[in-house]
């Protein structure tokens, strides 16, 4: 009887200070995403970060647009190629990428 106790208040207590270690390491994990974030803004600023996310997806749309046009014949997909095109054209204006792009996005506008 007291044996058996003794055991589940054993396990008991292992179980809470794991619980205790595991919320801790959560939280410290949490803590270094939030501090790594917060770098990566002190280096660029957020507005900076997002037309530059933003840049790369629409190259990404650019690319399968034209890939689904041209090897598969899909037609509906054309007029979205002017319309990331345009919205290429607005993210990267003033940066690095305006005018090695613009030649190619006034052709596809």
């Amino acid at each position: 009887g007291v044996q058996y106790f003794e055991k589940e208040a054993a396990v008991f207590q292992k179980k809470e200070k794991d619980e205790r270690d595991s919320g801790q390491r959560h939280h410290e994990a949490a803590r270094s995403r939030h501090e790594r974030a917060e770098e990566i803004a002190d280096e660029r600023p957020l507005e900076t970060l997002f037309h530059e996310c933003a840049a790369q997806r629409l190259m990404q749309a650019l690319g399968a647009y034209g890939n689904i046009v041209k090897n598969r014949g899909d037609e509906w997909y054309r007029p979205h190629i002017a319309t990331a095109a345009r919205l290429l054209g607005e993210v990267t204006r003033g940066t690095l990428l305006e005018a090695p792009l613009a030649p190619v996005l006034g052709k596809l506008i």
